[in-house]
C-alpha cells in the first residue's frame, strides 16, 4: 500500500487526475469490461500462478487497442538465475510456474499483438496492443 501511496502523491504533485490506482487481484480485477487505456504489469507476470487467466483478465479491461506493458522473468536465459529462481524464489513464493521463455512471449500474450520487446539478461520487457475483435 505504501508505493500504491507514494505514486498518488506523485500523480497529485505534477496534477494528474485521470489516473486510478488499485491494489486487486489480478485474476478477478474489479474493473468493468473495456475501462482502461493501459495496464502496467511490472515484475508481476512470473508470480501470477495462473498466468493464462491473468493474462484475460487484463486483456478484458483494457479497451480495443488498448496498450499493455510489462516486464517478467524470463527462464532458459541464464543458468544462474534459473537456479536462484527454482531454488530460493519459487519456495520463497515470489516466482510461479510455469515461465515464460523470450521466444514464446507473443504466443502466450493471447488477444494481444506484441508490438515491442526485449531484454535485458533474464528479464523480459515487452509491450503490446489488445487485438480488434
Amino acid at each position: 500500500m505504501g508505493m500504491l501511496q507514494q505514486a498518488k502523491d506523485r500523480f497529485r504533485q505534477n496534477g494528474l487526475s485521470n489516473v486510478y490506482l488499485l491494489r486487486a487481484d489480478v485474476a478477478n480485477l474489479p474493473v468493468r469490461d473495456g475501462a482502461v487505456d493501459i495496464v502496467l504489469s511490472m515484475n508481476g507476470l512470473h508470480v501470477f500462478t495462473d498466468k493464462r487467466r491473468a493474462i484475460a483478465q487484463m486483456r478484458r479491461v483494457l479497451r480495443q487497442e488498448g496498450t499493455l506493458i510489462g516486464c517478467c522473468y524470463a527462464g532458459g536465459v541464464r543458468k544462474l538465475s534459473d537456479f536462484f529462481v527454482k531454488h530460493f524464489g519459487v519456495r520463497r513464493g515470489f516466482f510461479a510456474p510455469p515461465f515464460f521463455h523470450l521466444d514464446d512471449i507473443g504466443s502466450e500474450l493471447e488477444g494481444f499483438k506484441v508490438t515491442r520487446q526485449g531484454n535485458v539478461k533474464f528479464l523480459v520487457y515487452f509491450e503490446a496492443v489488445r487485438k480488434v475483435e
